[in-house]
C-alpha cells in the first residue's frame, strides 16, 4: 500500500519544519538534552482543547505556550505544541485544510539569531514587524511582545493571503504586545 504524492510531500515538509525548529531551539539554548518527559503532558494539547485556568491540567502549558495558542485561537487557528519547551521558550505548528503550515517560535528577548537578512521592517501600534530571511530558510516575520520575540514560519491560514506580516501584526494585536 502507497501513501499518495501529496501526503508524503506534507509529511515531509512536516519533517523539515521541525527540524528546523528543533535546531533553532537547540542553537538558542532553550532545549536541554536532560529535559524529563514526564515532567510535562503530551504534546497533542491544541487551541481548542487549551486549557482554562481552572482545568487540572493547566501544568501542561507553560505560560509562553498558553498565551500563543490562546491567541492564534482567538484568529481561529487551531495550533498544537510542536515540542517540550522550557518555561521561557514556545514552539507550535497549525496544519491548514490545504495542507499548508504555520510553526511560531517564541524565545526571550535576544534569543533568536540577528544574522539574518531583513526584508521590511515596519512598526504597527508601536511594534517592530520584520519581514526576514536566514541563509537557507525561506521568509519569516519576527516581532517582539514584552519579554518575549515571536518568530512565524511557513504559510499563514488562507484568512491571510499567504501574507505572514499581517498575521504577525494581527497576533501581536491579540497579544496586546503594544501596551
Amino acid at each position: 500500500m502507497s501513501v499518495p504524492p501529496a501526503r508524503t510531500s506534507s509529511t515531509s515538509a512536516t519533517a523539515h519544519w521541525a527540524l528546523i525548529a528543533l535546531l533553532t531551539l537547540a542553537t538558542l539554548g532553550c532545549v536541554e538534552e536532560t529535559q524529563d518527559p514526564s515532567s510535562r503532558s503530551p504534546t497533542t494539547t491544541s487551541a481548542l482543547d487549551a486549557p482554562t485556568s481552572t482545568d487540572a491540567n493547566a501544568a501542561a502549558l507553560n505560560p509562553v505556550e498558553e498565551r500563543l495558542i490562546r491567541s492564534l485561537s482567538s484568529l481561529s487557528i487551531r495550533a498544537h505544541v510542536a515540542e517540550l519547551s522550557p518555561d521561557t521558550s514556545a514552539s507550535v505548528w497549525a496544519q491548514f485544510a490545504d495542507g499548508s503550515e504555520l510553526y511560531v517560535s517564541a524565545a526571550p528577548l535576544g534569543s533568536f539569531s540577528s544574522d539574518v537578512n531583513i526584508i521590511e521592517s515596519i512598526i504597527i501600534d508601536g511594534v517592530e514587524i520584520v519581514k526576514l530571511t536566514y541563509d537557507s530558510t525561506g521568509i519569516r516575520v519576527r516581532f517582539g511582545c514584552g519579554q518575549t520575540t515571536y518568530e512565524l514560519g511557513g504559510s499563514p491560514p488562507p484568512d491571510f493571503q499567504g501574507d505572514l506580516k499581517s498575521l504577525a501584526i494581527s497576533l501581536a494585536r491579540d497579544m496586546k504586545c503594544h501596551d
